[in-house]
């Protein structure tokens, strides 16, 4: 049985915040589209199935008849001793994964016998599974199979697995509490340099110099964050439930990306503006946050969530074809020189597309999530949520902007809406006519954000209407540079063709809806492949201030979005 959890509200059955089930949220997002057509390009591959299979959920109206359901559906062919069948070892969990996810949306209960057999498996050659390092070093796959599954099944042989995976994978609750960033002598100084290191047969996690790798690489940090909020859902161990905000306050503060998440060459490397942000590590940090979510009562993960789904993660998608690096300033250069992944090279897309998926699809499917006496929208995404709460159901039509409701009986119930900045907040409630209804709304201030709390009674074809405001406001970076944000978007200024060397003189304004910024040209700001360098240190502006006017960070390719500040700023 797991350990007496400290805190009663954590029990393993339940969670605080749980996500729509597959098949109950549906969107034509056209970035979902194109990133689904190119995962069908690697359906040969189990790491890709879940991806697959979660994004046709969204996007198709037949999800079990695509090509990944039915590959799903080949590897649980019976065998004699359990495994999935045709799939080599090192796959066995990502196919596990993708057989529980078609459960989900299918809820055929031979493939719930299927796992069941799959698990006894795994516990039979429990030693020699684990003796593969990567099991123990990233075991996040492997412990939120087991936690979803349990919850599903019951079955206490479940239990006695999250019991033998935490004693043998890597401490990563100590690694998060005591995060530390440490340049030892003997730093590898390239991605070629720490593939051999890993290739290495006596490379082991125990090591310390190793351990500082390893807590060092993005995307492997955020798996590793991601495994402590399961292993605290299994355990309702203090220290798993507190490792990922501890460690994310240290890790935001000198690594943090302004666009969410992490910078990702192959040691972290700070927050320059001039270091790259990978797809596959966006992914993660995403899937990461949305562990400690459901982990936690606090709103700083969700918060962080939004700042990643609308700027860092929707970058991505946006530009999916493009598998190198995403760079915060960029004049059009990409690259991968500096990305560390275990996998081979030629399968470094495959591997960043099927975490893009992953982790897209957990957005949408975690936009609306309920508890036990609420519904919460945490962030708006155009789709259609079907959420219920007892023996009361509705259909939630968001188009970004506004939710409509789709009822056939009133639907009394609480609404908790995510916002950043309650204070600058609109929301108002209308009827089919039109009419603003009146509803009452209590803030439910947290660190990090808060929910404002809406209470009425929902009638079919209510609509919320959701504005963030129009503040515009900027936050600090390195070498006292500034960043732009408005309405939880970060601000980037388009430079397609045009002069980069701006410094920001003043303060910026909106006007119009539109965000600008004044700005000074300035002589030096080098570049090189494509990529400025590190921003200028206070450098003097020339000539007469300009008002410029900026996009959304996703929507621009070639933009600087990290600006130096002028030496005579006011």
């Amino acid at each position: 049985m797991p350990q007496k959890p400290i805190y009663s509200r954590y029990p393993l059955m339940n969670s605080v915040q749980s996500g729509l089930s597959r098949g109950l949220v549906r969107t034509e997002s056209g970035e979902l589209i194109s990133l689904y057509r190119k995962l069908n390009e690697f359906t040969g591959s189990p790491y890709t199935w879940e991806g697959a299979f979660s994004l046709a959920c969204l996007i198709c109206d037949h999800p079990a008849d695509e090509p990944s359901a039915k590959a799903v559906i080949r590897a649980l062919a019976d065998t004699e001793d359990g495994s999935f069948a045709g799939i080599e070892e090192a796959d066995q969990i990502s196919a596990a994964r993708a057989a529980l996810a078609l459960f989900e949306y299918t809820g055929d209960k031979e493939i719930l016998k299927r796992l069941a057999k799959w698990c006894r498996w795994l516990e039979a050659g429990w030693d020699r599974f684990t003796g593969t390092r990567w099991v123990r070093i990233q075991p996040a796959d492997l412990m939120e199979f087991l936690v979803r599954f349990y919850r599903i099944s019951g079955l206490k042989a479940v239990l006695r697995l999250c019991s033998r995976l935490r004693s043998a994978a890597m401490d990563w609750t100590t690694a998060l509490h005591h995060f530390q960033q440490r340049t030892s002598l003997n730093l590898p100084d390239s991605a070629e340099e720490m593939k051999a290191l890993y290739a290495r047969e006596d490379f082991t996690e125990l090591d310390f110099f190793n351990t500082q790798y390893l807590t060092n690489h993005a995307e492997i940090l955020a798996d590793g964050m991601r495994y402590t909020a399961y292993s605290a859902i299994y355990s309702g161990n203090g220290q798993e439930l507190s490792a990922g905000r501890k460690g994310w306050e240290y890790i935001h503060k000198h690594h943090g990306a302004v666009c969410g998440g992490t910078t990702a060459n192959v040691l972290l490397a700070g927050r320059g503006a001039n270091q790259g942000i990978h797809p596959a590590a966006t992914a993660a940090w995403t899937e990461a946050m949305i562990s400690q979510m459901q982990a936690g009562t606090e709103t700083w993960a969700v918060n962080e969530l939004v700042r990643l789904v609308y700027n860092g993660l929707a970058d991505c998608l946006n530009h999916a074809e493009k598998n190198g690096y995403r760079f915060i300033n960029c004049l059009g250069g990409s690259g991968d020189s500096h990305c560390f992944d275990p996998a081979p090279e030629q399968d470094r897309d495959m591997r960043t597309a099927a975490r893009l998926a992953r982790a897209a699809a957990a957005v949408w499917q975690y936009a609306v999530t309920t508890g036990t006496e609420e519904i919460r929208l945490n962030y708006l995404m155009p789709g259609r949520y079907f959420v219920t709460n007892g023996n009361q159901s509705a259909i939630l039509t968001s188009d970004g902007e506004s939710v409509h409701f789709r009822c056939k009986e009133s639907v009394d119930i609480n609404l908790l809406l995510f916002c950043a900045e309650t204070e600058t907040a609109d929301i108002s409630v209308q009827n089919v006519d039109g009419t603003e209804i009146p509803a009452s709304t209590e803030e439910l201030i947290r660190s990090g954000g808060g929910y404002l709390r809406i209470r009425r009674s929902w009638e079919n074809l209510d609509t919320l209407i959701f504005h963030q405001g129009d503040r515009i406001y900027t936050e600090e970076t390195q070498h006292q540079g500034i960043c732009v944000f408005t309405r939880n978007r970060l601000m980037s200024l388009d430079v397609s063709g045009a002069e980069y060397r701006y410094a920001v003189c003043g303060k910026p304004c909106m006007k119009n809806g539109k965000s600008f910024v004044p700005m000074k040209r300035i002589s030096r700001w080098p570049a090189a492949d494509g990529v400025p360098s590190d921003i200028p240190v206070l450098p003097a502006g020339k000539g007469e201030a300009v008002y410029a006017p900026l996009a959304g960070y996703a929507d621009t390719a070639e933009r600087i979005t990290i600006f130096p500040r002028e030496a005579r700023y006011e």
